[in-house]
C-alpha cells in the first residue's frame, strides 16, 4: 500500500475538520457574504433579461419577441454569405464583443463576425465564399483557408444576439392612432 496516497487523504481531513470547525461568527459573516452575492447575481441577470425584453414572462408580446430573438439569432448564425454593417445590425440586435483576437490562428465559427473598427462591416468568420470588408482591411478565404487581419486593436471578434422588435412594454395604441 502506498503511504503517501495516505498522508495526503488524512492531510485533506485534517484540513476538512479544521475548516468545518470555524467560530460561529466567521460562518455567519461567509454565510451572509455568499447570500449578498448570490443577490447581486441575481439582480444583475434580471436586469439583462428586462433589457433583453421588457415584458414579464407568460406576456403574449414576451413570447412574440423571444420567437423574433430566436429567429434573428438563427439568421446571423447561418449567415456565411454577406458582409453586414454595422448600423443595420444595431436595430434589430445587440453586438457582444467576445474579448479575444485571433493572434494565435483563425477560428471559423457560426455566429461570430469580425468587426472592422475602419469600415465598421461586420465580416463572418465562417463563411462560403470570399468576404472583404469595404475597406479592405478584413478578409476572410475559405476557399484557400486564408485570412486578413488588422493589427488587433483594428478589429473584434463579435457575437451578435438578436432582440425582439416589440420594445415597449405598454403595447396598447393611442385611441388616434386606430385609424391609421
Amino acid at each position: 500500500m502506498d503511504v503517501s496516497n495516505i498522508n495526503k487523504y488524512t492531510d485533506l481531513r485534517v484540513r476538512i475538520n479544521t475548516v468545518s470547525r470555524m467560530d460561529k461568527q466567521r460562518r455567519r459573516e461567509l454565510k451572509a457574504e455568499g447570500k449578498r452575492r448570490v443577490e447581486e447575481y441575481s439582480n444583475q441577470v434580471h436586469q439583462r433579461l428586462a433589457e433583453r425584453n421588457p415584458f414579464p414572462v407568460g406576456d403574449p408580446n414576451w413570447v412574440r419577441n423571444l420567437q423574433a430573438e430566436y429567429k434573428i439569432n438563427r439568421e446571423y448564425r447561418k449567415n456565411d454569405s454577406q458582409v453586414l454593417l454595422e448600423a443595420g445590425v444595431i436595430q434589430n440586435s445587440e453586438i457582444k464583443i467576445l474579448g479575444f483576437n485571433f493572434d494565435k490562428g483563425f477560428m471559423p465559427h457560426a455566429g461570430w463576425y469580425v468587426l472592422c473598427e475602419n469600415c465598421r462591416n461586420l465580416v463572418p468568420t465562417k463563411c462560403a465564399c470570399t468576404l472583404l470588408c469595404s475597406c479592405g482591411a478584413v478578409a476572410v478565404m475559405p476557399e484557400t483557408r486564408q485570412y486578413l487581419l488588422p493589427p488587433s486593436d483594428k478589429y473584434k471578434i463579435v457575437e451578435l444576439i438578436g432582440r425582439g422588435p416589440i420594445r415597449s412594454p405598454d403595447s396598447a395604441r393611442q385611441w388616434w392612432k386606430f385609424w391609421r
